[in-house]
């Protein structure tokens, strides 16, 4: 984990000093527009995708954008966390996600019988549930 953490600071480190992150904000910001009620639910959308496309702790490299993004659209910055957050335990469970492949060989191991989609669909619901919750909680509504 700290080889991991090492190495998305790193990465971060050299995509803030040549421009990268601040062109991810700007073209995430113009395609929302003035409509910074999506933002939770675009970051959401984000880290469950790239948490998706194999190791659930990839979604990370979503945090210091959307800090930053909420810093400059003045969403609460608990609000983006959580969205950030629940988008990376929703992705996490995907059938092509480490921690969905691991869940799914280990009850299969155990003969139970399950089904790699539901559980990341019940995943996906359960954490836009939560999304909403925090949503309301977060100032969301104000948004």
């Amino acid at each position: 984990i700290l080889v991991l953490l090492v190495g998305v600071t790193y990465f971060f480190g050299i995509a803030h000093a040549n421009g990268t992150i601040d062109r991810i904000i700007e073209v995430t910001l113009a395609k929302v527009g003035h409509r910074t009620v999506l933002l939770p639910l675009v970051f959401f959308l984000l880290t469950a995708a790239i948490s998706a496309m194999g190791s659930p702790l990839g979604g990370l490299v979503m945090a210091p954008i959307g800090m930053m993004v909420a810093d400059k659209r003045a969403i609460d910055p608990m609000l983006m966390a959580l969205s950030i957050g629940t988008g990376l335990s929703a992705g996490a469970f995907a059938p092509t996600s480490l921690f969905g492949i691991v869940t799914y060989g280990t009850a299969h191991q155990a003969g139970i019988d399950l089904n790699p989609f539901v559980l990341f669909v019940v995943a996906l619901t359960v954490n836009l549930v939560l999304l909403v919750a925090a949503y309301v909680l977060f100032g969301g509504l104000k948004l």
